[in-house]
């Protein structure tokens, strides 16, 4: 009860700490470490460096985390960046959002347009999907990303629609290994043409993924 009160409890961002760690004893061979940490202090990346570490230190005690990088350099990187990029970064922006959809009402009974070509390739599996990317020289970040559009465009009819996507910004191996708030959301904004096949939208959509890419780091607050 005390460790469902305890991670139910809001945090007093003025006077808590971020990061509470609760170790109950249950008996002599079950024991239970719980986390609680505040996301704007870890992203999910974050989370996988401190069960790893955690599994270091487990099977060996003396295990040593030795870090070149801290978090605060990450933040003066990103303000040097930033600054050196802000007219780039700025002209990029506008222009990707110069133009956006129209508020969508979702209805409750949805039928597919018989018109639409999109869903022609039949990709069934993981093992399949990987080989569609493979042959088109895409992610499945792109494949994925372009099945969501498609998807949304069968559920409305509307052709034009802004996904904000987090990306992990760590774009420097320099930063892979260290714990804290890196993630970043991004808008993709979206315009598809229903006439197009899945293919077609692919190629566009994989253009579009490329060029923000190279604009990722402009923090989402000053985006929009």
């Amino acid at each position: 009860k005390d460790i469902n009160k305890a991670l139910n409890t809001p945090f007093d961002l003025a006077n808590d700490c971020l990061f509470k760690i609760f170790y109950v004893n249950h008996n002599e061979t079950k024991h239970t470490l719980y986390f609680n940490i505040h996301h704007i202090i870890c992203d999910g990346w974050s989370v996988g460096l401190i069960l790893s570490q955690l599994e270091k230190n487990y099977h060996n005690p003396t295990a040593t985390i030795s870090h070149s990088k801290r978090y605060q350099d990450f933040i003066n990187w990103e303000q040097h960046i930033i600054t050196q990029k802000n007219q780039k970064l700025t002209e990029f922006w506008k222009k990707e959002l110069i133009t956006r959809p129209n508020n969508t009402k979702l209805q409750h009974h949805i039928h597919s347009s018989p018109n639409t070509h999109f869903l022609t390739e039949n990709i069934p599996n993981q093992t399949d999907i990987f080989s569609f990317c493979q042959n088109h020289n895409i992610t499945p970040f792109m494949y994925f990303l372009t099945a969501l559009t498609v998807s949304w465009y069968e559920l409305t009819q509307e052709t034009h629609i802004i996904i904000g996507v987090p990306l992990a910004n760590r774009s420097e191996s320099a930063f892979h290994n260290i714990v804290g708030l890196f993630v970043n959301t991004v808008p993709f904004n979206l315009v598809i043409d229903p006439s197009s096949t899945f293919a077609e939208t692919l190629r566009i959509i994989r253009q579009k993924t490329l060029g923000i890419y190279d604009h990722h780091m402009y923090p989402f607050n000053k985006i929009v």
